[in-house]
């Protein structure tokens, strides 16, 4: 069978989900892995899929990067188009396919696609907004019309990264429920490291407490929230903030500016790179406490499962995904990140009891169900059932947690 992997986003993690997710294809098919232009030549692209070029077939495609969300994803419907073109599908994985999704549901989109006969397409959606609280009449109206073009799109299955929308769809026997699984987020197996020489490894004191946050530090994530909460914590002489990925301007200007001192004196750590999966481990493993700490995040975050590998407890905020798993699995404290005394408080509070936290009883499940090796079989399932081979015995699906 001929297998096109279509990914036009190598933001994030998407590339990570791309090397964890490709050797559960071995054997199943012919496959070809398209990205989009330059994607290629990234520093990011060499640490997670420069292992692969050798054994697989990687292409990539241009397409514009419009402003608004509709042109994104026109474009990429075209760049799709262009992909298909390269291998003539028999099956299609889109891992990205938030906002594309939908739009291969609108009028005239399903033509444009001009899938051939008996080709069948998956979608992974990192993003369910239609699950959560919607911020006005016109912002309800847009999201009941994204899950209307997702219902009516010609994809055989969509695969929930989240599962607050997964659990929304079956809850109201909504039509997609049918075509809905979750994927598992697979998380990379943790090696024992202990918080002294995570730090040597980062080249920071050994001692003391840390609280601290990894991957793309911004404002979405709440990163400039987080520099306030720590300073107004009043923290112990011996309390650190640590802040490892590559910041946003904004982040890099109250680094630079108004938190500079506390940069100067080392109260604040900042690893200021991209980081390999190795160094990123190193840094949850250096933590006291992992705080995730966006304020208002549709969608599931990485960062906090495997700060729960490494054995952290997490501090985040108490907003959809982060309460259900969080909150409902007792990965560590919720808190309302909005609320500065709250968030303050929270840091104060969170580091006291790091020293003594124990997960709760169901975070095994939980690790187990985001395990690389489940992540594999959660996304292969569906094709092995059209190939007629039985699916992997050792399948955790998502239901056997939430009953």
């Amino acid at each position: 069978m001929r297998i096109l992997i279509f990914e036009p986003d190598a933001g994030g993690h998407r590339l990570t989900y791309l090397r964890q997710l490709l050797p559960a294809l071995d054997g199943l098919g012919e496959v070809t892995v398209v990205v989009g232009e330059g994607a290629i030549g990234t520093e990011a692209f060499r640490v997670q899929l420069g292992a692969l070029r050798e054994t697989h077939r990687f292409e990539s495609v241009t397409f514009d990067k419009p402003a608004s969300r509709l042109g994104k994803a026109r474009a990429r419907l075209d760049a799709l188009r262009s992909a298909m073109d390269l291998c003539d599908p028999e099956h299609v994985f889109i891992p990205s396919g938030d906002g594309l999704a939908q739009l291969l549901g609108m009028p005239g989109s399903r033509k444009r696609l001009a899938l051939k006969p008996g080709a069948q397409v998956e979608v992974g959606m990192h993003r369910g907004s239609f699950a959560y609280p919607a911020q006005g009449a016109r912002d309800a109206f847009m999201r009941s019309l994204a899950l209307r073009g997702l219902t009516r799109a010609p994809i055989v299955r969509a695969q929930f990264v989240d599962v607050l929308a997964y659990e929304w769809l079956c809850e109201r026997g909504h039509p997609l429920a049918r075509r809905a699984s979750v994927l598992a987020d697979p998380v990379d197996p943790v090696g024992p490291m202990g918080k002294s020489e995570a730090r040597r490894v980062l080249g920071m004191p050994e001692g003391g407490r840390v609280i601290g946050t990894s991957g793309h530090l911004d404002e979405r994530k709440g990163v400039d929230r987080l520099l306030r909460a720590f300073r107004d914590a009043d923290p112990g002489e011996d309390d650190r903030l640590l802040l490892a990925g590559r910041p946003s301007p904004g982040i890099r200007e109250l680094l630079a500016g108004e938190f500079a001192p506390m940069v100067e004196s080392g109260r604040i750590v900042a690893l200021a790179r991209y980081l390999s999966d190795e160094e990123l481990s190193a840094t949850l493993a250096a933590c006291d406490v992992v705080c995730t700490c966006h304020p208002a995040h549709v969608g599931l975050s990485n960062i906090c499962l495997r700060a729960a590998a490494a054995g952290r407890p997490v501090l985040s905020g108490d907003y959809g995904w982060f309460e259900r798993v969080v909150g409902g699995f007792g990965l560590g404290w919720t808190c309302r990140v909005t609320d500065e005394d709250v968030f303050a408080g929270a840091i104060r509070d969170s580091l006291e009891q790091s020293a003594t936290f124990e997960p709760g009883p169901r975070a095994g499940e939980l690790l187990a169900f985001h395990s690389q090796a489940n992540a594999r079989r959660t996304f292969v399932a569906h094709l092995r059932d059209r190939l007629g081979l039985e699916r992997d015995p050792g399948l955790i699906e998502w239901e056997s947690l939430s009953s």
